[in-house]
């Protein structure tokens, strides 16, 4: 069972990309949309103010032209929550309340989809500082796909916050076997 879950995180991590490159979740047959889409994925992993720019540039167009594109609502939130890590947008009520509507847009369009449950996640610890729907959320997205292991890497420290620190141990402890460096 641990061989079959850190090779599937493995492939986890590539297909993560890879649906980046080939938009193939976005259910669209748009093509200019799935390049932006993209291309806006692709700078997410890169964590800079210069590739959260891009990113949100190249996602705002994506959704002018599909408006309910579900990757592209996955990526708004996600750089959204970027640019919060970043420091570019102070967390203040108007940020909290944008980042749960980004997070509730994006589960709405992809309830089956682990990252919306982990963008959801996000919203309910971070901007409205509520870790047991944080940590729901992520068991959520740990039913469509258990070998999630960035779902495992931030319950884990959820888990900790309110005293439960056997089982954020053991979700950090999966999460890096699932994604060894």
């Amino acid at each position: 069972d641990e061989v079959t879950r850190s090779v599937a995180a493995s492939i986890q991590t590539h297909v993560d990309l890879a649906e980046g490159a080939a938009s193939t979740s976005s259910h669209t047959t748009n093509f200019k949309v799935r390049d932006l889409v993209a291309r806006a994925w692709i700078r997410t992993y890169v964590h800079t103010s210069e590739a959260a720019a891009e990113s949100s540039e190249l996602v705002e167009r994506a959704i002018l032209v599909e408006p309910m594109n579900p990757f592209a609502h996955r990526v708004r939130a996600a750089v959204f929550f970027d640019r919060i890590w970043l420091g570019e947008i102070p967390l203040d009520a108007a940020a909290r309340s944008k980042a749960v509507e980004l997070a509730k847009t994006a589960l709405r369009l992809a309830p089956r989809h682990e990252h919306a449950h982990l963008i959801m996640a996000w919203a309910w610890a971070y901007a409205e500082e509520r870790l047991e729907e944080a940590i729901l959320e992520c068991e959520r997205g740990l039913e469509i796909n258990p070998s999630c292991s960035i779902l495992y890497g931030n319950v884990g420290p959820y888990l900790a916050a309110p005293g439960r620190p056997q089982e954020a141990f053991q979700a950090c402890s999966l999460s890096l076997r699932l994604t060894p460096a």
